[in-house]
């Protein structure tokens, strides 16, 4: 039977109830948890990720007004300067199917419905402990894998372990080496960033080959058209943020393109330039094989058409 040893494991504990918050705090104290820091609200929340790395975030997911949601999002995508593999347990009095569906599809590990016994959160954290998900990457999703085996679909999307920090501190026989924690999550990271390009070359094809028939049609975007334009400058920026240090940055150039094409056609109060139009589809196309073609190639293409666009 494995050993628990929790004195190392920095905790993050943020519930609107004072009460709960020192229940939980006494249940963990009990069982070994030495470095507890308490919350609140959001405030809280975001206060203590600038200056604490959490092994672990228990957290009420219906703080702030938009709910803990958006926080671990942005946590997964790296758009929070701090751990992105961060195990994450939230709970709720009484979660709706969508809040649900809301938190789960945002990244977190687990959902637990207050109030909760010691037996039952001590048993989430040796799971997370011994039997974490391995993680997905798909063009809107990073995180623990949510869905049941399923080979056919295993064989498109990979899943693959991520440092957990929880683990190595919970069996540790003495102190951790931070330097070896920390290049295992920078590999990690780059493993996603990696992943998270392949599948947003996929989605800016995808939605280019629907903008532009809807452009060429209607002459204006109907809103289904503004939405998809909307997340295609979401996914040009996001490529521009991840490709950074990578043997994929000829691509940058291209993706810097895309974004200003896109701008300019959401910015063009019903009046598309064509020429912007046009360029839709070969700098989607470009951006797709710039990650297959060798760096000197994609690179000349790359200048090319972004040269094309700054005429």
């Amino acid at each position: 039977m494995k050993r628990f040893n929790f004195e190392q494991v920095h905790l993050l504990l943020i519930d609107q109830d004072s009460v709960i918050r020192q229940t939980l705090r006494n249940i963990l104290t009990d069982n070994g948890f030495r470095n507890i820091r308490l919350g609140a609200d959001l405030f809280d929340l975001k206060s203590s990720f600038k200056t604490l790395e959490p092994d672990l975030l228990i957290c009420d997911m219906d703080i702030g007004e938009c709910g803990l949601a958006p926080f671990i999002h942005k946590l997964r995508h790296h758009d929070i300067p701090a751990n992105p593999f961060i195990p994450v347990i939230a709970t709720s009095w009484s979660p709706t199917p969508s809040a649900v569906r809301q938190i789960i599809n945002a990244g977190a590990d687990d959902l637990l419905t207050k109030p909760l016994s010691a037996s039952q959160i001590l048993s989430r954290i040796k799971s997370l402990v011994l039997a974490r998900k391995p993680f997905i990457v798909t063009h809107e999703y990073i995180g623990p894998e949510r869905r049941k085996p399923d080979a056919a679909r295993e064989a498109t999307i990979p899943q693959f372990p991520v440092p957990n920090v929880l683990r190595a501190k919970a069996l540790a026989q003495g102190r951790i080496d931070p330097s070896s924690i920390q290049q295992a999550i920078d590999e990690a990271v780059a493993t996603v960033n990696f992943l998270k390009l392949e599948r947003d070359a996929f989605q800016v094809l995808y939605l280019v080959d629907r903008i532009v028939p809807a452009l060429a049609m209607f002459g204006e975007a109907d809103e289904a058209t503004k939405m998809m334009i909307d997340r295609l400058i979401y996914l040009a920026e996001d490529m521009v943020r991840r490709i950074n240090r990578t043997k994929y940055a000829h691509v940058a150039e291209l993706c810097e393109s895309l974004m200003s094409v896109t701008t300019n056609l959401r910015d063009s109060q019903g009046c598309p330039s064509l020429k912007d139009v046009n360029l839709l589809k070969p700098l989607a196309q470009s951006i797709h094989a710039g990650f297959a073609q060798k760096d000197v190639e994609a690179a000349q293409i790359a200048h090319k058409i972004s040269s094309t666009v700054k005429r």
